[in-house]
């Protein structure tokens, strides 16, 4: 197998995954089998033995009617009680009736069905968790990392104690951040090493140094060490900012209708534009949040299907990563500034300086002509 892989840290994930499966497919033994049914199979079986069993007793009437069972040529007593016992099992599998096979298929593919389901439980898209973003959209939003049991840590497998979210990635620090409910119900993410946060972003900016926490709000980008982003779904959250832009709106609308009636106000009040009202709800969620940390409430059981396909589709991994890419240039373009502003104040002071110069000299020069002068007028 040949496997086309990066060097580059941006596709660490792929690389990994390549790896993964080429070591997985190098293992894979392929042994060659005659393509035939199950009742063919037994019926040759039976033929070979009944062949061999022949020749074994025309060998035991012609040396005195001794049987040696090694010469049979099928192993030891065990092995043909085993293989007996195997074709048993196997005639009464043919024996079965077609609706018992059936019943039975049913009963395997209902266990199945089991399984999934409680798979999908685990896996609520109507809870708070974080879902992985790739630059390959097969392999994005797969990884399901839940945030329910408080506080969910992230950093390396060789931690104690042993972390929820695990990642080995470049640059992810031991210890590296955890998320905490808070009592409004709301999550907060906190850099928990200093040397991580710099490796951390979210929505593309890092956090403040001196106080590296911050509440995470419905479809965040995060970004740790060099190759691993997640995206945050609280679909609750939503729920609620909506709840709050529907009650400013009722407000306003109730305070306008009773200016109407009672004419106590001679002007018509302004009406909130979108972005206005947007903006207080948002206020509004950071300060009352949902209302509850209760892990089993915090869950938006009528947040629909289609709801959820939104938010599937709403931010993918270029949407992500072109927000880094603009915050990291307008990190270089303040950097730039900076040093051009660090440029100009240097040019200024030496301007400066030579001025002065210049101006201590021309003073020098004065005193030095009034003393000349002065001699010659003694």
């Amino acid at each position: 197998m040949i496997c086309a892989i990066s060097p580059s840290d941006m596709n660490f994930e792929e690389t990994l995954s390549t790896l993964r499966y080429a070591d997985r497919a190098k293992k894979i033994v392929n042994k060659a089998v005659v393509n035939e049914s199950a009742q063919e199979k037994m019926i040759r079986e039976l033929k070979s033995e009944n062949q061999k069993l022949k020749e074994l007793l025309m060998k035991a009437a012609a040396g005195g009617g001794k049987i040696n069972i090694e010469d049979l040529g099928m192993g030891s007593a065990e092995d043909i009680v085993s293989g007996m016992e195997e074709r048993e099992k196997l005639m009464e599998e043919m024996d079965k009736p077609y609706e018992q096979k059936l019943a039975e298929q049913k009963e395997a593919d209902k266990k199945h069905q089991e399984e999934m389901d409680e798979r999908k439980l685990k896996e609520n898209p109507r809870a708070p968790h974080l879902v992985n973003l790739n630059e390959d959209p097969q392999l994005s939003q797969k990884i399901y990392n839940a945030l329910k049991e408080f506080p969910v840590r992230v950093g390396r497998k060789n931690e104690n104690p042993k972390p929820q979210i695990i990642f080995g990635g470049v640059s992810v620090q031991k210890n590296h951040a955890k998320f905490e409910i808070l009592e409004n119900g709301l999550i907060q993410m906190e850099i928990t090493n200093e040397s991580a946060l710099e490796q951390t972003l979210i929505n593309g900016k890092q956090l403040d140094p001196e106080n590296p926490k911050q509440v995470l709000n419905h479809l965040d980008t995060i970004y740790f060490g060099s190759n691993q982003m997640l995206l945050f779904k609280y679909p609750q959250m939503k729920r609620y900012l909506m709840l709050y832009k529907q009650e400013i709106q009722e407000e306003q609308n109730s305070e306008h209708n009773s200016d109407e009636e009672e004419e106590k106000v001679p002007q018509e009040k302004e009406k909130l534009d979108e972005d206005e009202i947007e903006t207080l709800a948002y206020n509004k969620l950071m300060e009352l949040g949902v209302r509850t940390n209760d892990p089993d409430l915090v869950i938006c059981e009528d947040y629909e299907d289609d709801e959820i396909k939104n938010d599937h589709q709403a931010i993918d991994w270029e949407t992500a990563f072109a927000e880094v890419e603009r915050v990291e240039e307008e990190k270089k373009q303040m950097q730039m500034n900076a040093i051009k502003e660090a440029e100009r104040q240097r040019l200024e002071q030496e301007f400066l300086a030579k001025q002065e110069e210049e101006k201590l000299k021309e003073q020098k020069m004065m005193q030095e002509l009034a003393a000349k002068q002065e001699v010659l007028l003694k």
